[in-house]
């Protein structure tokens, strides 16, 4: 299969790192980003013997409705167990498990709705298990093999990504937003009609970038606030989109406290709003936010996962698109503009002297690199990716 081509170097690392450490190692991420081949490509670079169950195949569900019998049998192996948020009831099991014999990588579990799986974890696998997220093929992985034009449009998907028929791609985008419209809402308590779904995630993307007003989401379904409420953390559960929250440092100043709502992928967003292209995307009114949902999702898969995201609006109007941070301490700011010349405002400068860091970035399209004043700096994507990512630490 073509996704096979690209090697996730940046997560083989990270399984390198912890993989020898802990008896399991659970790897989450949307539908189709790629989990399962780089669990099997991950054992097979150990040459270690593997045995893969899908709980969504009903042959490989039944060998587990024994799971005590069969997982023992087969100790000697590297079990990987797919969609495992389908079977919960195992987590108390591979607890008593790995307690008897706590070998390194034992297990890897695989799993496409976060909330279930870090319940699991905290609740019984917590000191045995190794969390990792597997984001969609980030620029610097991926950038020998396509166009940027291409990633930023189509996202990163494996099969959006590396198809070279556009329209292949779009019928494959819309279906892999139809599975979760018709099988994965499941998820939640009360379950929504799957329509509804669609409705909600199109909505979504047409406010992407925006800060979130559950009321008005509400009024314009005709569903209330704690509905709406639900429906978002399942879909962020899910990894289909981001809520960045609002950076409160200790400060008098008045502050917007409502998160911003973003499509975690940019193919998906501009499926889910039916633009047909670069050129049409180029002229689009969303241009401004679909760039800042690419910035966002290179940083999320490349920077270390113990660092927090957010933005930072006051109502007297200085504003940030990100604060990185690192145990709740801004350590970076970084303001996202589809512009190789961007105005930058005084609320932008305003917000710089508000949190008070030393590195600070204004990432454009391109390859630009200047500075802007003292610790700012206006910079080109692939060049703070390549020259700068490793300063955020």
């Amino acid at each position: 299969m073509i996704e096979y081509a690209i090697k996730r170097s940046v997560f083989f690392e990270k399984l390198n790192e912890f993989a020898l450490s802990f008896p399991v190692i659970v790897l989450v991420g949307p539908r189709q980003v790629g989990k399962t081949t780089l669990a099997k490509n991950y054992a097979k670079s150990l040459n270690l013997s593997y045995i893969y169950l899908d709980l969504e195949r009903p042959s490989d569900a039944d060998k587990l409705k024994d799971a005590e019998h069969y997982l023992t049998e087969n100790a000697d192996k590297l079990i990987i167990i797919d969609e495992i948020q389908r079977k919960p009831e195992l987590f108390s099991l591979l607890r008593s498990l790995v307690d008897e014999d706590d070998r390194p990588l034992r297990f890897i579990l695989l799993g496409s709705a976060s909330p279930h799986i870090v319940k699991g974890i905290s609740e019984t696998l917590a000191g045995r298990s190794y969390l990792l997220e597997l984001h969609p093929f980030n620029w610097i992985e991926i950038k020998d093999a396509i166009t940027f034009e291409k990633h930023f449009f189509d996202g990163g998907f494996p099969k959006a990504t590396l198809n070279k028929n556009a329209r292949i791609t779009s019928v494959w985008l819309k279906g892999f937003m139809q599975t979760y419209w018709e099988r994965d809402y499941y998820a939640i308590d009360t379950p929504l009609n799957p329509a509804m779904l669609g409705r909600l995630w199109r909505f979504v993307a047409s406010q992407n970038g925006q800060l979130t007003n559950f009321t008005a989401i509400g009024n314009a379904l005709g569903l209330t606030y704690n509905t709406i409420k639900k429906y978002l953390d399942f879909m962020e559960g899910a990894f289909l989109i981001t809520q960045l929250q609002p950076y409160i440092p200790q400060s008098s100043k008045k502050l917007v406290k409502a998160p911003k709502v973003y499509i975690r992928d940019t193919g998906v967003l501009h499926s889910l709003l039916d633009i047909k292209d670069y050129d049409q995307l180029y002229s689009h009114i969303v241009v401004g936010s679909s760039w800042e949902t690419y910035v966002l999702a290179q940083l999320k898969a490349l920077l270390d996962d113990q660092l927090g995201f957010y933005f930072y609006r006051t109502h007297a109007g200085a504003e940030l698109d990100l604060i990185i941070t690192r145990a709740e301490m801004a350590i970076a700011t970084i303001e996202i503009k589809f512009s190789t010349s961007p105005a930058l405002t005084k609320g932008y400068y305003s917000a710089l002297d508000d949190i008070n860091v030393d590195k600070n970035f204004v990432i454009v399209p391109g390859k630009t690199d200047y500075p802007i004043r003292e610790k700012a700096r206006v910079v080109g994507l692939e060049v703070f990716l390549e020259k700068y990512l490793n300063t955020i630490a």
